[in-house]
């Protein structure tokens, strides 16, 4: 049996992430499952969504807690783009990859479509990892998601 290549991070709130190593592309992080590419420079939601596509990937979605706490710390504390919007209904939020998922983190009194905010950010992990959503056209970096990966350990 081979040993699994591995980083832990341990957040603000004492949570260990587990990151493999060698089962992603590099410069993309695995975790529980998928692989992950989180940009170093701030875009539009447009732009974002875009270059994940170009990585065959989707701008991230969030299936649980754990991955929201996960993402959030990639970004060191800073807001982040998610690939939940309500561009093509009013107050109608789904992914972009058009998931069934029903996990939100919404700041409270969120969302508000306070200026015409059709895009959503993950506030930061000093904003205990909630959401918000904001004008598309806001500056903010993001991650991208890939992949469902299995992996066997013998």
């Amino acid at each position: 049996m081979q040993p699994i290549n591995h980083e832990s991070i341990v957040d603000k709130g004492k949570n260990t992430f587990a990151i493999l190593a060698d089962i992603c592309d590099p410069g993309w992080s695995y975790f529980n499952g998928y692989c992950y590419f989180t940009s170093e420079t701030c875009t539009n939601w447009t732009t974002a969504l875009s270059k994940c596509r170009q990585e065959n990937s989707v701008l991230v979605n969030i299936n649980n807690n754990e991955e929201n706490v996960f993402i959030q710390n990639r970004h060191n504390g800073a807001k982040s783009w998610l690939g939940l919007n309500d561009l093509s209904e009013k107050g109608n939020f789904t992914w972009v990859d058009r998931g069934d998922g029903n996990f939100t983190a919404w700041a409270k009194n969120q969302p508000n479509n306070y200026r015409e905010e059709d895009c959503v950010h993950a506030l930061g992990v000093k904003y205990n990892y909630e959401w918000n959503d904001v004008q598309c056209g806001d500056c903010h970096q993001y991650t991208c998601k890939k992949g469902k990966i299995e992996t066997t350990v013998d």
